[in-house]
């Protein structure tokens, strides 16, 4: 069974760049994106059109390993953090305590159901925190999370998918193994996740109860169960199924969100605007870099890296712009995405900071103007520490055009190094991938939004 992280590892190796402990820190100001920017750099739809933008990739960790979560706000949930709206302070989840066999065969049962669609799963390693993915926790029992029971918890409903990071909860240790009910369970979970609602029938995977039955997603108009109270998506489901029907269409919406599965074997295209590459600026002088992030399909993720100075932050809110004030020294400024199937496109520039040029320079101080206002100080990860999970080598590039592919690597220091001469060029890397629901995968139209704790 091949697992794209996990595979991947080996390449990062090529492309380790080490930190230079003399060097200083950056100061990394984000400038907020603006609303109604592309789709894929995160811009807002209309309220009224829930399913005008394509469909998006998304990815699905399971995640068997237990992890430490702690409370996220709305506008902060996070998985990739750790950070979740149900839970309140901190809480170090168990991790799953039944045996591989019984881990595999849920896998199945979630792939299975998903395979149709642009989803790609993972449960072996955490992806990278730039790629945008939603996680399912696996092990414990309800009163982990003050849960009067059930098998599951979906700490929201979000309509149309807005938000692509939540993390769900299915309680293994009170169904031990029962891996099809598990695997259905952890798919209700993210059937919420994505925006769909329970439904009265039993033979569909968005049931309130629980089932040992082989489950289905609804693929025609079927009567919402307003046992659970009033369905919250139903303002989108109506799109499918017609004004005040009271009915859900499980396969219709998800198509609408994923699209059909299907090989991707196109890397993201990134292209650094600012700075120039071989800007000499002096130390503490503010520059900003900007970037222009596209790809075949929405969902892509990106992360603004400087590998010399062991710093890199996800782009977390999508923003392709960042105001940094550099330390002495040569730094290489880089912008790197990376979609669900594991493709890679970055761009780079060399600054050099009240230090002389190595050679010729192609451009002079690039320009130091922002846009969004003041947002405040933040650093982002400055301690030359990997800034991922445990070993985030993932997503490299077998091959690549215009230039070396870029990885974190498996060496300790997460970042990739820089290759030895791309004058600025727009780079990418291609892992050809497209194993169906054994991938990795992401974004959509962001529809009409809406969140509420359910428990199942």
């Amino acid at each position: 069974m091949f697992h794209l992280f996990t595979a991947l590892i080996p390449f990062s190796l090529l492309f380790a760049v080490d930190v230079d402990p003399e060097l200083g820190q950056f100061t990394i100001r984000p400038v907020p994106r603006v609303p109604g920017s592309s789709a894929l750099a995160g811009g807002e739809p209309e309220p009224s059109s829930a399913w005008d933008k394509p469909p998006h990739r998304h990815t699905v960790y399971l995640n068997f390993d237990g992890a430490l979560l702690k409370s996220g706000p709305n506008a902060g949930v996070n998985a990739a953090e750790g950070a979740v709206q149900c839970q309140v302070g901190e809480l170090e989840y168990p991790a799953f305590s039944g045996t591989e066999e019984e881990r595999l065969a849920i896998v199945e049962v979630f792939e299975t159901a998903v395979a149709p669609f642009g989803i790609r799963v993972v449960h072996e390693q955490r992806p990278p925190k730039h790629l945008p993915y939603s996680q399912v926790m696996f092990g414990g029992l309800p009163s982990l999370l003050d849960a009067p029971g059930g098998s599951s918890v979906a700490c929201s409903t979000d309509c149309g998918d807005a938000q692509w990071r939540e993390t769900g909860f299915v309680f293994t240790d009170a169904y031990p193994g029962m891996a099809l009910l598990l695997g259905q369970a952890a798919l209700k979970v993210a059937g919420h996740a994505w925006g769909l609602d329970m439904l009265a029938d039993y033979e569909f995977i968005m049931n309130g109860l629980v089932s040992e039955q082989p489950r289905a997603w609804s693929d025609q108009c079927v009567e919402s169960d307003d046992s659970f109270g009033k369905p919250y998506c139903a303002h989108v489901h109506d799109e499918f199924c017609g004004e005040g029907s009271g009915m859900q269409n499980d396969t219709a919406e998800l198509l609408a969100m994923f699209g059909p599965n299907s090989v991707d074997d196109v890397p993201p295209t990134v292209h650094l605007l600012s700075p120039l590459d071989g800007a000499v600026l002096a130390p503490g002088q503010e520059f900003t870099v900007e970037a222009e992030v596209t790809d075949n399909f929405d969902g892509a993720g990106w992360r603004l890296m400087i590998p010399e100075a062991g710093q890199e932050l996800p782009a977390y809110k999508r923003e392709t712009e960042w105001v940094l004030t550099p330390p002495k020294g040569k730094y290489t400024i880089r912008v790197e995405a990376l979609d669900h199937d594991g493709n890679v496109g970055y761009d780079e520039a060399t600054i050099y900071v009240g230090v002389e040029p190595d050679g010729e320079t192609t451009g002079d101080t690039p320009d130091t103007s922002t846009t969004g206002g003041d947002t405040g100080d933040t650093t982002g990860d400055t301690t030359g520490e990997p800034t991922g999970d445990p070993d985030p080598t993932t997503g490299a590039p077998t091959s690549t055009t215009g230039g070396s592919g870029t990885t974190s690597d498996g060496d300790g220091d997460g970042l990739p190094e820089a290759p030895d001469s791309q004058e600025g060029c727009a780079c990418n890397g291609s892992q050809g991938a497209g194993h169906g629901s054994l991938g990795m995968l992401l974004l959509l139209s962001l529809a009409h939004r809406g969140r509420r704790s359910r428990r199942s």
